[in-house]
């Protein structure tokens, strides 16, 4: 090699030693020592062997490492720390796995027989034992009661419920009227925790209110504990004191009988509630009494043979309604109910359910029952869910009980005629200067049904409910105002159940024959002049005075012809012209005055006149025109 040279001796800058790794430096050798630089120092083709660190990754940033993962290096890696000892390397500030309890009561106590070990708290686990009622929310230890029974201690005397007798009185009914009876049993539970093998008999004194409950004493049977399923069916002992309302009283088992062993009904008193009395949600009616002087209470129990006397717990009895008022309905309808047949049915008309309520002054609402004959005396328990009441007259009758049996029931007739209603809507043609009276004639199918006297706003005015026989339908109607138009037909419709009918009245017809012609000329003439009422004759627009303004009414209809169902022409059709001979003959004399020309016909001619400014009023030359 360039670097090496054959010589018998070793020319200067020469050796016989050919391991140096690194000759530029003399740091690097064989013979040095190797340090972390990322260097072979010490020529061995190894890098830093023998003096790296071991690192651990600390994903957690704890600062304690994961000892399942490390690396070797000479400083640490980001990541990494120098020391190992992280078992939760995913969990900060934890380094090794917790034990968990498990908690499912939820009370927050851990199941020390239930146990998980993890680094983070898993669901439905906590890190305190401890729960001696793993399966009790309320409780973590069992207490005089055990688990999942609460240790309560309802009179405060110092034992808990579950060691006690609990002497309770049960009310029969929760509301009752006067003078009818109040079944009251006295109810005892059964101790489960230092519970005796059996109760052998019961001994108690009871107070009763005489001002509101009584109790019968003639055979004394008003007071017994010989009902099925009643431990006690012995009686030893009864005693009512009436005047202060105290009962005391004694049972026991029969010879062979089993006693008590579980929670029972012992004693049955039967009151009668005095009448007159009325309270809701009364208290103080009855109740067990502590022993105190002659008034004992206590149970007789039996323990591996021995008697064992125990004071049993003493519980209220609830609030009991006295209560003699029966609930009020509301919303019953006043009076009896009246409706037509629907139009277009032949079966009935609607009525609207009024939807009757009740309240009582105890029980507050209640329940309403409905009950309803029909004309062919068929029942229905409902109102009819269309609302549809045959023709005839319906019985229904509302009622309404409360806890106390107190019964109202109110009762209406729905009537539904046979017939069915009509109404008319009426316009008048023309201007109106005021509000009047019009005589209106309405036929249906030909059929007269009376003239109406129909109050006007202006021009329209409504004829309500006139009476119809019961049909489908209905093809054609005509009306007519008799004093003042021609008669206008109009075809039916049904609205609001009801059949309708809407008449546009030309007027011009003063005489009720239906046309306009010389003759209702006649009767303007001598009908004109001021202070006229509304509803006059020939006073069309409703002012005060019959003139000029009407007789505009009368020339845009003159010759018209009213129209009537059935069609055709009236006779004759309208007359152009009249003799005043005719006029007298026919008691009509004094229509007369309608000849302006004097020539002794009253025809187009006066009319033409009366146009031009004639004023049948004013002194008449010879000639008649008055000029």
């Amino acid at each position: 090699a360039a670097d090496s040279v054959a010589a018998c001796t070793a020319p200067e800058g020469f050796v016989t030693d050919n391991t140096d790794c690194d000759d530029a430096n003399a740091e690097i050798n064989p013979a040095a020592a190797e340090v972390c630089d990322e260097v072979d120092n010490n020529c061995d083709a190894q890098v830093d062997e023998g003096v790296q660190t071991t690192f651990y990754a600390d994903q957690d940033g704890d600062g304690a490492g994961d000892p399942n993962w490390s690396l070797l290096a000479c400083a640490a890696p980001d990541g990494f720390v120098s020391e190992a000892g992280d078992n939760c390397p995913n969990t900060p500030g934890v380094f090794d796995p917790m034990t968990w309890y498990a908690d499912a009561d939820g009370d927050g106590a851990g199941d020390a027989g239930d146990t998980l070990s993890a680094c983070e708290q898993p669901s439905g686990y906590v890190a305190v034992a401890g729960d001696g009622c793993p399966a009790d929310a309320n409780k973590v230890e069992p207490g005089a009661c055990g688990c999942g029974a609460a240790d309560t201690d309802a009179d405060d005397n110092g034992t808990a419920d579950c060691a006690d007798f609990m002497l309770t009185l049960v009310p029969g009914a929760t509301s009752v009227r006067d003078g009818n009876t109040l079944t009251v049993r006295v109810r005892s539970s059964f101790p489960f925790a230092s519970a005796p093998d059996r109760a052998t008999g019961i001994q108690f004194a009871l107070a009763y209110d005489p001002t509101r409950l009584a109790i019968d004493t003639a055979d004394m049977s008003s007071i017994r504990s010989d009902f099925e399923g009643g431990p006690f069916p012995r009686e030893i002992y009864e005693s009512v004191d009436q005047a202060n309302g105290i009962v005391l009283y004694a049972a026991g088992i029969e010879t062979a009988g089993p006693g008590m062993v579980e929670d029972s009904d012992l004693v049955e008193i039967t009151f009668t509630v005095l009448y007159g009395v009325s309270e809701c949600d009364a208290v103080g009616l009855v109740g067990v009494l502590p022993s105190s002087g002659p008034a004992v209470t206590r149970v007789l129990a039996e323990v591996s043979g021995d008697i064992d006397i125990r004071v049993p717990s003493l519980l209220p009895m609830g609030p009991v309604s006295l209560d003699f008022d029966g609930p009020a309905l509301v919303g019953v309808p006043e009076s009896d109910i009246l409706v037509p047949t629907d139009a277009g049915s032949l079966y009935g008309g609607f009525v609207a359910d009024p939807g009757v309520t009740a309240e009582d002054n105890c029980d507050g609402s209640t329940g309403v029952s409905v009950a309803i004959t029909l004309p062919d005396m068929t029942t229905l328990d409902a109102w009819p869910s269309d609302g549809m009441f045959p023709i005839g007259s319906s019985t229904v009758v509302w009622s309404s009980i409360d806890s106390a049996g107190n019964t109202t029931s109110d009762t209406i007739l729905v009537e539904v005629g046979d017939y069915q209603h009509f109404n008319a809507h009426i316009a008048l043609n023309g201007a109106f200067a005021g509000s009047s009276n019009r005589s209106i004639r309405v036929r249906i199918e030909g059929v007269d049904h009376g003239v109406f006297v129909v109050p006007m706003t202006g021009r329209l005015g409504t004829i309500s409910d006139i009476v119809v026989p019961v049909a489908t339908a209905y093809s054609c109607a005509d009306a007519k105002d008799t004093g003042h138009s021609l008669s206008s037909t109009a075809s039916p419709t049904i609205a609001d159940r009801e059949y309708q009918a809407s008449f546009a009245l030309i007027q011009g017809d003063s005489n009720d024959d239906n046309r306009v012609d010389i003759y209702d000329f006649s009767l303007f003439v001598t009908d004109r002049g001021a202070g006229k009422s509304p509803e006059a004759r020939s006073n069309f627009d409703a002012d005060g005075d019959v003139d000029n303004g009407d007789f505009a009414f009368l020339s845009l209809s003159f010759f018209g012809e009213g129209v009537e169902c059935g069609g055709g022409t009236l006779a004759g059709g309208p007359v152009t012209r009249v003799s005043v001979k005719e006029l007298r003959r026919q008691g009509l004399g004094h229509l007369a005055a309608a000849d302006l020309n004097r020539d002794g016909w009253v025809d187009l001619r006066d009319m033409q006149l009366y146009m031009q400014g004639f004023d049948p009023d004013a002194p008449q030359a010879e000639d008649g025109l008055g000029r």
